[in-house]
């Protein structure tokens, strides 16, 4: 399974998340399913391997809805699967002709499921979230709209250690992936994080990736500098160079190094 599947479940399994999607996909962001009301299935164990990537045994995410002292059940079908015969459709692995998918056909009606694909979810349904969903869900509209994407500034984020793991995995961005080890530590710490928070230690790791660039560029031009000005016998206003700023600004213009 994708690294993208299995991140994406690890934060639908939350309660609270998986009461919002509920609630919002099935219900019209009608407030029906609580969080309180979920209890876990067991159908499914997660592990991180020694090499930091997430791996499980089972791939659904269930959870029993408990109401009024009764049971339901809730689960989410996974897959690219739409209906019950695309489930069993296994023509090229069965190995006897699909006569086995035949005889499955047979005997079991065809159940439809009704898919909801993110990325075109509206821009009515995008509001009606509540939980650390809504922003990965917003945030895969806009990028498939190709529009930019900003996390309020005064949204908390609940679950942060599982909020930027799945965004730095669906959005592959560096920023993500080092600002996150700073920002799930202070979670731990008990701080609460905010999409200010977050904001902010993506623009200071801008920043000091700037000057960082800056000062790399500075060390190329000064190079670029000194090997023309020996190349032209100018060895004597090397140190002044070095020394006055207003000096070295006029070299550079004189030689088009700027």
């Amino acid at each position: 399974m994708g690294q993208k599947d299995m991140v994406e479940k690890i934060m639908e399994d939350y309660p609270d998340v998986f009461a919002d999607i509920v609630n919002v996909l099935l219900f019209d962001g009608k407030q029906v399913v609580s969080e309180e009301d979920l209890k876990e299935t067991g159908m499914r164990s997660r592990f991180k391997a020694d090499t930091g990537m997430i791996h499980e045994k089972e791939r659904d995410v269930g959870k029993y809805w408990i109401r009024d002292g009764k049971v339901q059940a809730i689960k989410r079908w996974s897959g690219k699967q739409r209906s019950l015969w695309e489930l069993f459709a296994r023509k090229e692995n069965s190995g006897d002709g699909g006569q086995t998918y035949a005889q499955i056909c047979s005997f079991a009606e065809d159940y439809h499921m009704r898919i909801f694909e993110i990325a075109y979810l509206s821009e009515r349904q995008l509001a009606m979230f509540r939980s650390d969903f809504g922003l990965l869900a917003e945030y895969i509209v806009r990028k498939r709209k190709n529009e930019p994407f900003q996390i309020p500034q005064n949204r908390q984020i609940r679950h942060v250690d599982a909020f930027l793991k799945i965004l730095s995995v669906f959005a592959d961005e560096k920023y993500v992936k080092e600002c996150a080890k700073s920002l799930i530590e202070r979670d731990r710490k008990g701080e609460r994080i905010m999409g200010c928070d977050i904001s902010a230690a993506w623009a200071d790791l801008g920043r000091k990736e700037g000057l960082a660039t800056g000062r790399q560029e500075g060390q190329e031009e000064m190079s670029r500098l000194i090997a023309v000005m020996l190349r032209d016998g100018r060895s004597k206003e090397l140190e002044r160079v070095a020394v006055d700023r207003e000096f070295r600004r006029k070299m550079l213009e004189e030689y088009h190094l700027v």
